[in-house]
């Protein structure tokens, strides 16, 4: 989880935020991630923190971040994550983007 939401390569060395600059996962990382945080949550659900199914916050956070990575793979999508400017008004938002075709 912490790679899909603070990791990835820098989009551009000149956006800046005090926090974290705005990161890229590309296709190949989408795909893998997508599978990991799938796979990572089913276990976790069916293991020894299954009582966390019944977190009414923390569960629907975490299948967001699940499901847009799922959507971006299956749409061979690039997930671009950054922090709002002001104050984190937002605290992160996740924007898909399809490459153009060669």
């Amino acid at each position: 989880m912490t790679e899909a939401i603070d990791g990835g390569a820098v989009l551009d060395k000149c956006l800046w935020h005090k926090f974290r600059p705005p990161l890229v996962h590309e296709q190949a990382d989408v795909i893998r991630l997508a599978a990991q945080l799938k796979c990572a949550w089913a276990e976790t659900l069916d293991g020894p923190y299954d009582t966390l199914k019944n977190d009414d916050f923390f569960v629907p956070q975490i299948e967001k971040v699940i499901g847009i990575f799922e959507e971006a793979a299956a749409s061979h999508e690039l997930i671009i994550s950054a922090l709002d400017y002001h104050g984190m008004k937002a605290p992160l938002f996740h924007k898909k983007f399809k490459l153009a075709a060669p």
